[in-house]
This record gives C-alpha cells, structure tokens and sequence, in this order.
C-alpha cells in the first residue's frame, strides 16, 4: 500500500475499510489529518465480501476484519 512517514523502519502502511456511509469516509479524513502520507482506501462492501466468500463461507466480524486486511494487502485498493 502506500509509503507512510509513521511507518515503522520504511515499512509501508495502509488502511483498508469497508464503505458504511459517512463513518468510513470521516475515519478516513481524521487518519489522513494524523499521517497525510498514509494510505486509505475504503473499498467496495460488493467488493469485499465476495473476496471473503472466495475464502470461507462464515460471516463474522472478527474473521472479517482479518479478511478486509487481507483484502487490502492482496488488492491494494486505491
């Protein structure tokens, strides 16, 4: 994903969400606020959730979150 002065030792750093209206586009603006070099992407739920179904058939939001990381490492999403 994007390069990130925060980043520990270089490494790079994103974020990747789920759309859910304004909330995700408000955590996007307030982490761009804290790191302007930090990439954001909110993705497409559509999107997400047939990469989780290409995975697992399960629907929870622990394994979720971990498949929304994956998602953004795998695609790195504008």
């Amino acid at each position: 994903m994007g390069e990130s002065a925060g980043g520990a030792c270089g490494i790079s750093s994103g974020i990747a969400m789920e759309a859910t209206g304004s909330s995700s586009a408000e955590l996007a603006e307030l982490v761009l606020k804290a790191d302007r070099l930090a990439h954001v992407a909110v993705c497409n739920p559509c999107q997400i959730s047939h990469y989780i179904r290409s995975f697992t058939d399960q629907k929870e939001d622990h394994t979720d979150a971990e498949y929304i990381a994956r998602f953004g490492f795998d695609r790195q999403p504008e």
